[in-house]
């Protein structure tokens, strides 16, 4: 696809710019507009909240943590299913003055004691008893306050703090103390902290700033033609991957859409008959699971006229998007049957 800006140009247009700052635009902007769907806790039926709700929560959630006593610049860990509890969180963490960071579910606690040791959260997210359990060496190194998605051991949930953080908003103090620490948020501060293992040794934490990632959401919406507002898209990877975080968070969180998260890969190819993405992102090897799955269900197939439709389909998909990838200029012929299909 064409590239219309310039490194320079790019620094120009996200001078200034934090994510609370894009989050507020968006929620003023598309307020009422799907923001985060999910399936978390077994339910059968999607729920979702809107752009402005998603603020709000983590706003709320945000009060509380300053409560907690959460200073500006210190971490906060979550490791959870991609859920909607999840964004929520790291906003608040964020919206608070800390640093959000996700960590891998599957972990071992070794591991997972590296990486506590490194980072010292002041807080910790986890989905549930199974994530604490991962904790047990890590809670051996660092003291953090503990916050349950579901299920509780006496810690405070997610709803309770949620709640206190709605009542705390009320008052006008606590409100001015809590815009006061996204105020003070600049765009050469940490977003995310990162944990790769790298080559060799343990995780390496790498820090990202507002500036790096709202250079990176802007090149993507420049140069990957991302900037409709109207993208529908999975997320289905761990949100302690970067490409799932600045396509799954950042991106929308910046100019809307609607995300819905898949916690169980197994069910990837199903969600994407029900949602039918008009976005998806897939490193190569999930793009050649897709494809041999379509594969096989199109050769156990008797119907030949069905399976001569499909194909046609597939071909004039990749001509389009061909067209669109390498520079050239889609042809009204070709974008009309590329819509029809």
């Amino acid at each position: 696809m064409s590239h219309t800006l310039n490194s320079d140009q790019i620094s120009e247009k996200i001078k200034g710019l934090t994510i609370p700052i894009t989050l507020a635009r968006t929620a003023q902007e598309h307020g009422d507009e799907p923001a985060y769907s999910d399936k978390a806790d077994g339910r059968s039926e999607w729920r979702t909240l809107t752009w402005s709700e998603v603020r709000e929560q983590a706003l709320d959630v945000a009060a509380a943590l300053i409560e907690l006593g959460l200073q500006p610049g210190q971490t906060g860990a979550i490791m959870a299913s991609s859920r909607i509890e999840h964004v929520l969180s790291d906003l608040a963490i964020l919206h608070a003055g800390g640093i959000p960071m996700s960590i891998y579910p599957t972990l071992a606690p070794t591991q997972v004691a590296q990486v506590a040791e490194t980072a010292k959260p002041a807080v910790l997210f986890v989905e549930g008893s199974e994530q604490l359990a991962r904790w047990s060496e890590g809670l051996k190194v660092s003291d953090p306050k503990v916050i349950f998605f579901k299920e509780s051991d006496g810690s405070p949930t997610f709803a309770e703090l949620q709640a206190r953080g709605a009542e705390l908003r009320q008052d006008r103090a606590k409100q001015a103390e809590l815009q006061a620490r996204i105020n003070a948020i600049k765009p050469t501060d940490s977003l995310t902290v990162l944990f790769t293992s790298g080559t060799t040794g343990p995780p390496k934490g790498v820090q990202l700033t507002h500036e790096n990632i709202m250079f990176e959401i802007e090149s993507s919406l420049d140069h990957a033609g991302l900037r409709d507002t109207t993208g529908i898209s999975l997320s289905y990877l761990p949100m302690a991957h970067i490409a799932e975080r600045v396509l799954g968070m950042y991106v929308p969180q910046t100019v809307s859409g609607h995300v819905h998260f898949v916690s169980d890969p197994t069910l990837l190819v199903g969600a994407l008959g029900e949602v039918r993405p008009n976005r998806f992102f897939g490193v190569p090897r999930v793009w050649e699971k897709i494809r041999t799955g379509l594969s096989a269900m199109l050769a156990a197939d008797p119907d030949e006229e069905k399976k001569a439709a499909v194909q046609a389909a597939m071909d004039i998909g990749i001509e389009y998007v061909e067209s669109k990838q390498t520079g050239h200029t889609t042809s009204p012929e070709l974008e009309a049957k590329y819509q029809a299909v």
